[in-house]
């Protein structure tokens, strides 16, 4: 699956580049590499190692796999989103992608309580300027991953258990 996509030269380094035009809706690439717990990850962030960790539930992580999974950057205003099916998780077109275009999924949708935080430097119109945790994402940008259905059902639980202890506090 990962054949319609190269890594190339980025803004930030590396990044995935479209090798062919992808419709929205449209898996592009499987993510790959061993799977983690929460502890070894803190480990490794408090070590100072780079984040190349993909959250997948609250507690597990997938590790790099050293495929172009590995390398797909951040966008507060992405091209795509990380689907999480019975079969596996994969990077989705949330929009038509052009042959060339580099491909990029917001990280704050996939984190929760993560241990990495990083400056945003994407330069959209919707930049955040820090990327962190689900619960960060501004209620205008998470409105419209949900009605994109982008939103993983990790996340979802996440939000509706923040959601909930908010109106036990405030009750």
């Amino acid at each position: 699956m990962a054949g319609g996509v190269q890594v190339g030269p980025s803004d930030g380094g590396r990044g995935v580049f479209a090798l062919e035009a992808f419709r929205r809706g449209q898996r592009i690439l499987k993510f790959g590499g061993a799977p983690y717990g929460r502890a070894y990850v803190e480990t490794a962030a408090a070590a100072g190692l780079r984040d190349v960790y993909l959250q997948v539930a609250r507690d597990r992580f997938l590790g790099p796999s050293g495929g172009p999974d590995d390398l797909v950057n951040h966008s507060c205003h992405p091209n795509t989103y990380v689907s999480f099916d019975s079969d596996g998780v994969y990077l989705v077109a949330c929009a038509a992608i052009a042959m060339g275009e580099e491909l990029f999924f917001d990280y704050g949708l996939t984190q929760i309580r993560f241990p990495f935080r990083f400056d945003c430097l994407c330069g959209t119109d919707r930049c955040r300027g820090s990327i962190g945790d689900c619960h960060e994402l501004p209620a205008a940008v998470l409105a419209e991953y949900r009605n994109a259905g982008m939103v993983p059902r990790h996340i979802e639980d996440e939000l509706r258990g923040l959601g909930d202890q908010m109106r036990t506090a405030a009750g």
